[in-house]
């Protein structure tokens, strides 16, 4: 009767292979039957250990989505990495314009001092030319003084002398 009953309704006889051994088994009467319980029991043990085990296994589809989802964690872990490289070798290539800007900067501002400082002596040797050319006209005019002065100094000597 339970055979037709398991034959009828598929799930029955599921459920009498998963737990209704024992109980079926504590029914039979015959030479050996406890030895095949016991059996029963220990296959129905490993049984259950495998489905346990066999739960917390995914499926293969699962198990290939797992593995894609790891695969794109390590990319997306490596693409920050690179980012951050990236964004670090940028700050030092900000850092190294920023520096060759201030240099430029600090020559263009040495050499506008530099335009200064010539244009200012070249200011001062004009003065000094000047001055000079002012002392050696000065001079001249009292040597030709002191000359005249002599010279009318003599004439003078010369009319008297004469007279």
């Amino acid at each position: 009767m339970i055979t037709q009953v398991a034959t009828s309704f598929p799930v029955f006889a599921q459920f009498m292979n998963s737990q209704g051994l024992p109980t079926l088994f504590d029914n039979l009467d015959f030479k050996g039957a406890e030895q095949l319980k016991v059996s029963a029991e220990k296959w129905q043990q490993q049984m259950q250990q495998a489905q346990s085990q066999n739960a917390n296994t995914p499926p293969p589809e699962m198990q290939k989505l797992q593995f894609e989802g790891q695969k794109l964690q390590a990319e997306q872990a490596r693409n920050q990495q690179d980012y951050e490289i990236r964004k670090e070798e940028n700050a030092i290539k900000l850092l190294n314009v920023q520096n060759d800007r201030t240099k430029i900067l600090a020559e263009l501002n040495l050499a506008s001092k530099e335009e200064l400082i010539e244009k200012e002596r070249m200011h001062t040797e004009t003065i000094n030319k000047a001055a000079d050319i002012a002392l050696e006209r000065t001079d001249l005019n009292r040597t030709h003084d002191r000359a005249d002065m002599e010279l009318s100094h003599r004439l003078m000597n010369n009319i008297k002398e004469e007279a």
